[in-house]
């Protein structure tokens, strides 16, 4: 079962819009990384599930999430 994500534009544009430059490519960064993670959940469902696990690292993530 997947989970429910719960990005809201606001919150996301609330992260980015910040003076902290390094904190704002930080907080996005990682809201991006918690999509993908919820992408490939919801892709990878039925008997493709057994074989496709999150990957812990960006790239990996990214390259499966466009493969899926």
């Amino acid at each position: 079962m997947t989970k429910h994500l719960d990005l809201d534009p606001i919150f996301l544009i609330a992260a980015a819009e910040t003076d902290d430059e390094i904190g704002a490519v930080l907080r996005t960064h990682l809201l991006t990384e918690q999509f993908l993670s919820w992408f490939i959940e919801s892709k990878a469902t039925g008997d493709l599930a057994k074989f496709v696990k999150v990957p812990r690292d960006f790239k990996a993530k990214l390259n499966l999430a466009v493969a899926l």
